[in-house]
């Protein structure tokens, strides 16, 4: 039937261009067993479709495309051999591109743009502008993402780069120029190299280099690009155009430090006689074609219409805006070890990791009623309508982490720090605004140690004796909550106390069934196990005996684990970065960390006395929760 062999192939040809790639079609014969005699048709009379003739039709095998993330899932890459060795060789041959990394940080001017609402109503815009007029009608430049107030993008010429980043300076002078309530400035940082492309994120030297000229030493209104790529623009691509781009530009050079490894760059700062003749001859989009070009993407078009009237907006959101906002709990993971371990293993170790993080979060995610919002580099940032599915997917993501982990050497090993907290937050695409929002990455960022949950008071709060009670039952754990205290800075530099929790639990063994609360943590005034000010929750027990074979205290010794360090700006986190010269410095094992930590004791089982197993808890140790 001609008709529905044409359904067919239309069902097959409509697979999603940007999930699945036909990349091989093959025709295989039917077998003798599946040929089958039919008698011709009547006159006038079509051939139903019937099993037997379906079976003897040719089968098309399609293979998908998968993306380098999906690679890594292999559990051949959770080891060294060849077989890790031909999944990364594979993953470099499909997705890895030679090019030039891109990074936009958009700079405001606070006085006028005083709140995270306002600012990001026109974040919302320069991206629309940005898309409409330079990156459409231009195919060079490919978008990777939009991450805050930053834009990461591809570019494989160098040459095209340069003329790119002189663009993306001139559009924000006009904008400035003619829309007096978005007052913008942006730095831009460009490095050239090979690149690890993932689905809506990039990795590699390139782009580390390129986020901290951009991000760390970056100047607004300026270009910063490092001497690697200067030369190669020189040398490489040598030629009229690239000498027309750089006489538009100051050249001034510099250096700075990245992980004791000096860095030359050159600042390129466009020449003041250049600025009217190069605006000119620039359009920016109208807002109509803004308008236009957000058609389908209803929530950003009423962020970009704020600034269009020119409104500027207070902490007190809009009516237009109510239904973006929503009442969630946010959770943000952060992986510890970057530097060290790409540096002795290379990037691709790193990302087979967390590749297989962010799986366990997804998987977690659907499981219940979460959605992830983004990742960002090494972190993954998802939401939950409520406190208890948070905490049931949180048990679930313990438990993937911890099997994923078994067996493995520590650097094999997915270490986590968490940051979670609660409350209404402005949710748009992949942006979140509000202070539950600052709050959550003051946690994950810059308080949170590996292995710690850290959860602010609004979590701690909802926690009620009924819910704790309900995940004890059903996940047979004991919590344990350490009150912290420390000072946060808001957007006008004003500090202010910040209660937080560190929270942790311990798996109960059939022993411990029927310990009483009073058996682990004396809680004060709190039947949640909460502990006073300077108090540590005693979540340790004694070191076991019996040790799994995997265990080996002489590598643990000598390939210690690293402790993540603080970010290098006070901007939006950064991609840490991947090149440094510095050894690792020696740790103690595991078992003698501190007593707040769950990690402290490795999957082991419990001591016996007398033969009878102990009556201590097992603590639970998923190198991360």
């Amino acid at each position: 039937n001609n008709n529905n062999n044409n359904s067919i192939g239309n069902k097959q040809e409509a697979l999603p261009r940007d999930l699945d790639r036909i990349e091989e079609v093959q025709e295989s014969k039917p077998s003798d067993s599946n040929n089958v005699t039919l008698a011709p048709p009547k006159k006038d009379e079509t051939l139903r479709p019937t099993k037997q003739n379906r079976a003897s039709r040719p089968k098309r095998k399609i293979l998908r495309k998968m993306s380098a993330s999906d690679y890594l899932l292999d559990t051949s890459c959770q080891s060294v051999g060849p077989g890790r060795d031909a999944v990364f060789e594979q993953v470099k041959q499909d997705w890895q591109e030679t090019g030039a990394a891109v990074i936009i940080l958009f700079h405001y001017n606070t006085s006028v743009l005083s709140t995270a609402i306002s600012r990001l109503c026109a974040t919302m815009f320069l991206r629309s502008a940005i898309e409409a007029s330079l990156l459409q009608p231009n195919p060079t430049v490919r978008l990777v993402k939009h991450d805050d107030q930053r834009t990461f993008c591809f570019v494989e010429k160098a040459v095209d780069a340069l003329q790119f980043c002189l663009d993306v300076q001139i559009l924000c002078n006009k904008i400035n120029a003619s829309y007096k309530n978005v007052p913008v400035t942006a730095s831009v940082g460009m490095e050239h190299g090979d690149i690890i492309m993932f689905p809506h994120d990039y990795f590699g030297d390139a782009v580390n280099i390129a986020s901290k000229l951009g991000e760390d030493v970056g100047i607004p209104g300026k270009v910063q690009i490092s001497d690697v790529c200067m030369q190669y623009l020189v040398n490489k691509e040598q030629n009229e155009e690239v000498k027309s781009i750089l006489d538009n530009f100051v050249v001034e050079n510099s250096s700075c430090e990245i992980s004791k490894v000096k860095i030359k760059y050159s600042t390129l700062s466009i020449k003041e006689e250049k600025q009217q003749y190069l605006m000119q001859s620039l359009t920016i989009p109208s807002d109509n074609e803004i308008q236009n070009f957000l058609n389908e993407k209803k929530d950003q078009q009423r962020l970009v219409s704020q600034v269009m009237k020119g409104e500027m907006l207070t902490n007190t959101i809009p009516t237009s805006l109510a239904p973006l906002q929503k009442k969630c709990c946010i959770v943000q993971s952060d992986m510890s070890g970057f530097t060290r371990l790409t540096k002795q293993y290379g990037i691709l170790h790193f990302l087979t990791l967390v590749s297989n993080c962010r799986n366990i979060f997804n998987n977690s995610c659907s499981m219940h009623e979460g959605a992830i919002v983004k990742y960002d580099g090494d972190n993954t940032v998802c939401i939950f309508e409520s406190i208890s599915n948070t905490m049931q997917a949180l048990h679930d993501i313990h438990a993937g982490i911890k099997e994923f982990n078994k067996n493995k050497h520590v650097d094999f090993q997915i270490r986590l720090k968490l940051g979670i907290s609660y409350g209404d937050v402005l949710h748009v695409g992949h942006d979140l605004v509000g202070e539950v929002w600052e709050e959550n990455c003051f946690l994950a960022e810059e308080k949170a140690e590996a292995g710690e949950i850290l959860i602010t008071s609004a979590v701690k709060q909802s926690l009620d004796a009924s819910t704790i009670q309900d995940l004890k039952n059903k996940y047979r754990v004991h919590y344990g909550f350490e009150r912290r205290h420390d000072t946060r800075s808001d957007k006008q530099n004003a500090s202010n106390d910040f209660t937080y929790y560190n929270m942790s639990f311990v798996e109960r063994t059939d022993s411990s069934l029927f310990l009483m609360e009073d058996d682990l943590v004396k809680p004060k005034d709190d039947v949640s196990g909460e502990t006073g000010d300077n108090e540590h929750t005693k979540l340790t027990q004694e070191e076991p005996t019996n040790k799994p074979e995997s265990y080996n205290t002489d590598d643990a010794k000598s390939t210690p684990e690293e402790h993540t360090s603080k970010p290098i700006s006070t901007n939006k986190p950064n991609r840490t970065e991947a090149i440094t010269d510095s050894k690792p410095t020696p740790e103690k094992e595991e078992s003698t960390a501190q007593p707040n930590k769950t990690e402290a004791v490795s999957h082991a089982k419990p001591t016996q006395e007398n033969g009878k197993p102990s009556d201590k808890s097992q603590v639970s140790n998923t190198g991360a929760v």
